[in-house]
């Protein structure tokens, strides 16, 4: 369709359009049909609806954190991050290396980190984790696909000390530091310059931060920086009063925004 506007616009008139198979047959092609099919997709790409807060999963969610079987893997060693009950996508963890999870019998979607057969480096990924705000972290240690204990892997366990290797069908409620994770109201989402009636109002109210999706191309913008979700939802119900009525509540974990129900999740809830 770009070729035939560029033809066009130099004043060559463009008679018709074939296709050509694998088998060398040729197929005429309506010309006005492909013309109009690309100016309906350019319409649409102009400017990203709001999406509504039940669908941000879809508009902020690019991948999974990839769900793994023990029983097929040959480290020795990972860091378990957490315990939660729905999954999560990699950008959350995007500072982590090989991260993986694991699904339970139990439901819950069991978060690793590293990938080790050294039990120093297991041990020092360990502490730099519970030093950047992974308040649950510790070293899981497996042996021909099963876990097994510390003291069977070879670390050394003070003496007295019982090793419980059941695990806990409860989601973390303490996986990572409360203070990493906040909540903000995303205000609109545009790929070129921001409507003028939608400029109007954030100019009124104010501190709005953009933030950049090189992926998509598309300008988010963001107010607010909540501490609980009971807190960003009464200020999003005070935003939607001044005229924008589909803003929705978005999580913000280490300066990455989430979604809402990630950020809910870190938080055990």
């Amino acid at each position: 369709a770009d070729v035939i506007k560029e033809l066009e616009n130099d004043s060559v008139e463009v008679q018709g359009v074939v296709e050509i198979n694998d088998q060398d047959e040729i197929t005429p092609v309506d010309v006005d049909e492909i013309i109009a099919e690309s100016n309906v997709a350019e319409e649409t790409e102009e400017e990203l609806p709001l999406e509504n807060e039940s669908n941000t999963d879809t508009a902020i969610v690019e991948e999974f954190v990839p769900v793994i079987d023990p029983e097929t893997q040959l480290a020795s060693f990972r860091i378990q991050i957490g315990a939660f009950s729905r999954k999560i996508s990699k950008s959350v963890f995007g500072d982590l290396p090989d991260v993986v999870s694991v699904r339970g019998d139990d439901g819950l979607y069991r978060y690793f980190s590293g990938s080790y057969t050294d039990k120093a480096k297991a041990a020092t990924h360990k502490v730099n984790l519970t030093t950047s705000g992974y308040n649950d972290a510790f070293i899981v240690a497996f042996k021909d696909g099963k876990r097994v204990t510390l003291r069977e892997a070879g670390f050394e366990v003070k003496p007295g000390v019982v090793e419980d290797l059941s695990v806990s069908s409860t989601p973390s409620a303490n996986a990572v530091d409360p203070s990493l994770i906040k909540f903000r109201i995303q205000v609109g989402a545009f790929k070129e310059k921001v409507p003028t009636d939608y400029l109007d109002i954030f100019l009124d109210i104010g501190n709005v931060l953009p933030k950049r999706d090189v992926v998509s191309g598309f300008t988010r913008y963001y107010v607010g920086k909540l501490d609980t979700y009971e807190a960003a939802m009464a200020f999003r119900d005070k935003i939607a009063s001044r005229g924008l009525e589909d803003c929705f509540i978005v999580g913000e974990f280490k300066q990455n925004i989430i979604t809402s129900r990630e950020a809910l999740n870190l938080l055990g809830k």
